[in-house]
């Protein structure tokens, strides 16, 4: 009998997961001609910046995802297709926007996954267009030795607060903080200010034996909440590329470090919407619900543009 209940209950949630039900819902996706595999995204002054982990520029959009400016970050040699090759590319995967002593400006930020080649951060001035170039080598350096032997570093979010830069890495789901005033103090006024990180581990949803793993964050304006994404994908190791499995949607709160909520995108026909989300923003509507835009990295050289629902409260 506590077999036959047990299926009964089973089928009853997969009954219930319709689009009524379902907590993020797709409403629309498209893809962004020319992007090439969007991997971060942030909001500042009512438009949307964006990167992708082998495209030399910085994409500038509305809220629709129609593309308003390209911004080259760095010259490269070494395009194919619009893509930089694979074992060049600088793995931009992460941006947020951070306090500086001139104003707020955009970091844009590697994955770290390789220590000799993706270790050069950029920060950008929206409105100087000024570019400056950092070696972030001795803050992954620093993470590493906060997690200790066996643990790697693969900066895959990043998010900020008027306080904190937090930092979230796939590997192990943990996220790093560390204060602003340290980060711009060390890294752009060379004032030896000490990277003093914190460290926080999470458990992640599994999908059929993959655990899904940190992909993006962004601060939700005028809450106590990160917005993040988690990913899952059938590979061992974060180089190679593996058959991609649905995306989740959560909330971190900064005030407690704990996350209030993890669910997968879902369609409108009540299956697993399946994509790599690698980039999101959100906002609270007029009736106090959170929607999302976000963007996908499904390693195929191109960038969806998503829009999403929510039943979430903020």
């Amino acid at each position: 009998m506590l077999k036959i209940a047990l299926i009964l209950g089973m089928m009853l949630v997969f009954a219930s997961c319709r689009e009524k039900d379902a907590p993020i819902l797709l409403q629309s996706e498209k893809s962004i001609p020319g992007f090439s595999s969007g991997s971060g995204m942030t909001f500042f002054e009512s438009r949307i910046y964006a990167v992708g982990d082998d495209d030399p520029y910085l994409w500038v959009l509305d809220n629709n995802g129609h593309l308003l400016d390209t911004i080259l970050i760095l010259e490269t040699t070494h395009l194919v297709d619009g893509r930089i090759k694979k074992s060049k590319k600088p793995d931009l995967e992460a941006l947020a926007v951070i306090q500086t002593p001139e104003g707020e400006k955009l970091l844009l930020f590697p994955s770290g996954s390789d220590l000799e080649k993706r270790i050069t951060a950029y920060v950008f001035d929206p409105r100087s267009k000024e570019i400056e170039q950092l070696d972030v080598l001795p803050l992954f350096e620093a993470m590493l030795h906060k997690l200790g032997k066996e643990q790697n570093i693969n900066i895959e979010g990043l998010a900020s607060d008027l306080e904190y830069i937090f930092f979230f890495n796939r590997d192990n789901n943990t996220v790093f903080r560390i204060k602003q005033s340290d980060f711009t103090g060390y890294f752009l006024e060379q004032d030896n200010s000490d990277l003093n990180i914190e460290v926080f581990y999470f458990e992640l949803p599994d999908f059929k034996g993959q655990t899904a793993t940190f992909s993006s964050a962004e601060v939700i304006p005028n809450t106590e909440f990160i917005l993040f994404s988690a990913s899952t994908e059938a590979t061992e190791n974060w180089i190679e590329d593996g058959e991609i499995g649905p995306s989740f949607i959560g909330l971190l709160n900064v005030k407690t470090m704990q996350i209030s909520f993890c669910e997968p995108i879902t369609r409108k026909e009540g299956t697993h919407y399946i994509g790599k989300v690698e980039g999101v923003i959100g906002w609270r509507n007029e009736r106090g619900r959170l929607n999302i835009t976000a963007i996908t990295d499904n390693d195929d050289g191109k960038t969806l543009f998503l829009q999403l629902s929510s039943k979430v409260q903020l």
